[in-house]
């Protein structure tokens, strides 16, 4: 039932318009990050290439441990990925921009 009702949501939405919106807030989010101090982005860094990259980004921030920084940004400001080092801003896109303001 629920799947159902998943899956009729994604279709009334559409795919194109979740796709779109997923590039958007992953250009927003690189755009913040790149201001981060001794932040290193992973892959293409150009928030205009957002829509041919994974609302996934992979980053490290120098002179501070990932795991210690994974612990930080899962206690409220992002969800993580099977990676502690990955941000995925989409998977709550009604807060994405305002979490990646407190980053």
């Amino acid at each position: 039932m629920a799947l159902a009702a998943a899956c009729l949501a994604l279709e009334q939405i559409g795919l194109a318009n979740i796709a779109a919106h997923e590039s958007e807030l992953t250009a927003y989010a690189l755009e913040q990050l790149a201001r981060v101090p001794g932040l290193w982005l992973y892959g293409d860094p150009d928030p205009a290439n957002a829509p041919q990259r994974l609302g996934v980004i992979p980053f490290c921030i120098e002179g501070y441990d990932p795991q210690l920084v994974a612990a930080i940004l899962s206690y409220g400001v992002w969800h993580r990925g099977a990676q502690r080092q990955l941000l995925r801003p989409a998977l709550c896109a009604t807060a994405a921009r305002e979490r990646a303001d407190r980053l």
